[in-house]
């Protein structure tokens, strides 16, 4: 790809990568292309199994939830018994 379609589609994902940035996002989306394209070539089964699913799925159950505090532990920023997001628009 060329630097130029890098920056078009930096653009549309509206990411503002630096100029010395563009060479190694390039890189990443050559792995990210050729990783779809080896996706895309798997075969796929002719049928659905008879059975339906092959992974039966669990009956929803109500289950306690964690302690607020246990889940907030490892937040970088709190408050108030919130997240505190970081602003980076």
């Amino acid at each position: 790809m060329t630097q130029e379609e890098i920056r078009e589609l930096a653009q549309l994902a509206m990411l503002l990568p630096e100029e010395d940035e563009l060479a190694s996002l390039a890189r990443d989306l050559e792995k990210t292309l050729a990783f779809a394209g080896a996706v895309a070539s798997v075969p796929q089964a002719e049928e659905a199994p008879e059975d339906g699913w092959r992974c039966p799925l669990r009956e929803d159950a109500e289950e306690p939830s964690l302690p607020q505090e246990e889940i907030l532990q490892n937040a970088p920023s709190r408050a108030d018994g919130y997240f505190l997001l970081e602003d980076r628009g």
